[in-house]
């Protein structure tokens, strides 16, 4: 909740009913976890594609040094 001012977290924590305040990283890892149970309204407004890549398995080394 850093992105809140302090009156805001404040006020969430005082809050009856139970309100989560979402940092920018929190909602992009909610889509990419749960982007194939959206709704194809939703997933036709926020087009995504999947992809592979291949891991360097721990192959790769630095070479600047």
């Amino acid at each position: 909740m850093s992105g809140l001012s302090k009156q805001a977290r404040d006020a969430l924590r005082n809050q009856q009913m139970r309100v989560r305040g979402w940092q920018s990283s929190d909602v992009v890892d909610a889509v990419l976890r749960t982007y194939d149970r959206l709704p194809e309204t939703i997933r036709a407004q926020l087009p995504l594609k999947s992809g592979w890549m291949l891991s360097d398995g721990g192959l790769l080394r630095d070479c600047s040094t």
